[in-house]
């Protein structure tokens, strides 16, 4: 029963993440299209072990499902993050706010991580961070500490 629980998981997981795939980006901004060096993107991520995150709020914009990806313009932007987990085969998830300035033809990506303090009841924190894609560099936010 337990190898189906996990097999299960990672199907839902798998098709999940792949759906989010499919939605467009959010085009965070009035007015025509742009020249994608001209903005700012930024992408939430995905990792089984430690949390997947997205934005369902964006400068004050929601979207029904959240977003995956956001097309900005450069400048100071805030966002609310969801972090989920079900790694553990048991769903957790929370939320946290942050704000960054952006700046154009950067890609930013959104990190997210729960930490787990007690299981019963369920106490825990939400870490979220942000770094410029390519590099380690965290430009908003609190990463978890080394180990």
């Amino acid at each position: 029963m337990t190898k189906l629980r996990i097999v299960l998981a990672l199907l839902v997981f798998a098709l999940l993440t792949g759906c989010a795939g499919l939605l467009p980006p959010m085009k965070a901004y009035e007015g025509a299209a742009r020249d994608m060096r001209d903005l700012s993107v930024i992408k939430g991520t995905t990792r089984f072990n430690s949390g997947s995150t997205d934005i369902p709020i964006f400068d004050g914009k929601s979207g029904q499902y959240g977003f995956k990806e956001i097309h900005a313009l450069p400048g100071k932007h805030t966002m609310t993050v969801r972090v989920s987990d079900s790694a553990r085969l048991e769903s957790y998830s929370g939320s946290k706010n942050v704000t960054f300035d952006t700046e154009a033809g950067r890609t930013y990506l959104v990190h997210g991580q729960l930490e787990v303090l007690q299981t019963k009841p369920l106490k825990g924190r939400v870490l979220v961070w942000i770094t410029v894609e390519g590099s380690d560099q965290v430009v908003a936010g609190t990463p978890p500490p080394q180990r």
